[in-house]
């Protein structure tokens, strides 16, 4: 028993330290990873969260460029019609569903919370539509609070491939990667994972040659 615990200790010592390397060497070749929904109010970040899912940031922003200038505030869009925000979040994709979910929260926010997000994640889960990726990211880019790592399509994909988890699910993946990633690096990691899964470590023929992590990966279809 002993000599099977020290060997897990060794195991995630061994982890931890590949993942600081991954961290450094993904940190100097995105120097600007950051958040690229385009938002200034809490309430706006939390409208674009909603519309993310199976959505490029590029097309959320154009999307809600058109949706903050037709409703400016939370008031006016709780106001406006479910058809009037389907037409607007269109090319979002699950139009009709990311419209009833955005005019829920616009009517949530108007008459729970007086027009303000709140700064708990589990209130945040409350809103339909987020979950707890989602509401993590609101949690991080409105209040600067860090209660997780955010695990999306590229987190799950990089992490898989280098084998720092094993697990199926997002919150199994997540719960494996906040044992081994330091504390002080969870903000930037999926900002890393995310820019680094769109233009090197994508889903299909990724850039193995490309890759500044290349020797910590186990990904199987790596080139010789």
């Amino acid at each position: 028993m002993i000599k099977k615990d020290e060997e897990i200790m060794m195991s995630s010592k061994s982890q931890r330290e590949r993942c600081i390397r991954i961290f450094k060497r993904l940190k100097a070749r995105y120097p600007d990873a950051r958040c690229t929904l385009e938002w200034k109010y809490p309430w706006q970040l939390l409208v674009s969260s909603i519309l993310s899912p199976q959505c490029t940031d590029a097309v959320n922003n154009v999307v809600t460029k058109e949706l903050w200038k037709k409703f400016p505030t939370v008031d006016a869009l709780s106001h406006a019609s479910v058809h009037e925000i389907e037409r607007i979040v269109k090319p979002c994709g699950m139009f009709h569903v990311k419209a009833r979910y955005v005019h829920e929260t616009a009517l949530m926010l108007r008459d729970r919370f007086h027009g303000k997000v709140p700064d708990s994640l589990s209130t945040l889960r409350e809103f339909p539509g987020i979950g707890r990726k989602t509401g993590l990211v609101v949690m991080l880019e409105a209040f600067g609070k860090t209660e997780g790592i955010i695990v999306d399509t590229h987190n799950m994909r990089i992490v898989l491939r280098t084998g720092l988890s094993r697990a199926k699910g997002a919150d199994a993946v997540e719960t494996d990667l906040m044992k081994v990633v330091l504390e002080k690096y969870w903000p930037l990691w999926s900002h890393l994972m995310l820019f680094h899964g769109r233009e090197v470590c994508v889903a299909k023929n990724p850039k193995c040659g490309e890759c500044p992590i290349y020797e910590e990966c186990d990904f199987e279809r790596k080139l010789d």
